[in-house]
């Protein structure tokens, strides 16, 4: 009898954590996608930030049952060419699917940050970093990030 409760919970347990990481990967879901920075000015996230090219959200293939976002960007030179590279990861709150954590570096140094993402809208997210997480301090300071739509979704707004 010890053995098939034993098993039992088992089982239970297997199938609570499965339907776990797919509730989390189904709310992470919403986050992919091409993103464009902002600078924030008072209470509005006011014009593109200079110096931020685009930013590319994604989820690993889906048989990794993964929930931990990847991201990509890079800095902009004055002519609007990709000068530093960035990538790292994006964290979702299991509890709080709209607050993430996201930790990236600059791939040719060893420079590192940590930010907190909190998503306002399916099209905005607020980002403020955390200065004592990253090498260099408190230097880039909060901003946002928009959804970043193709001409055919524009045409459909």
């Amino acid at each position: 009898m010890a053995v098939e409760t034993g098993l039992i919970g088992r089982f239970l347990s297997m199938l609570f954590g499965l339907f776990s990481r797919v509730r989390t990967r189904h709310q992470a879901q919403k986050w992919v996608g091409d993103w464009e920075a902002y600078n924030l000015r008072g209470r509005d996230l006011a014009e593109p930030m200079e110096g931020a090219g685009p930013t590319k959200v994604s989820l690993p293939g889906w048989y990794k049952f993964s929930a931990k976002l990847k991201f990509e960007c890079y800095d902009c030179d004055a002519q609007k060419r990709p000068s530093r590279h960035q990538a790292g990861h994006i964290l979702v709150d299991p509890s709080d699917p709209e607050a993430a954590t996201r930790v990236g570096r600059y791939l040719d140094s060893a420079e590192l940050y940590e930010q907190r993402l909190r998503m306002l809208d399916n099209d905005t997210i607020l980002i403020m970093p955390v200065p004592e997480h990253s090498t260099l301090g408190d230097v880039y300071g909060k901003h946002g990030w928009r959804r970043k739509r193709q001409p055919a979704q524009l045409a459909h707004r």
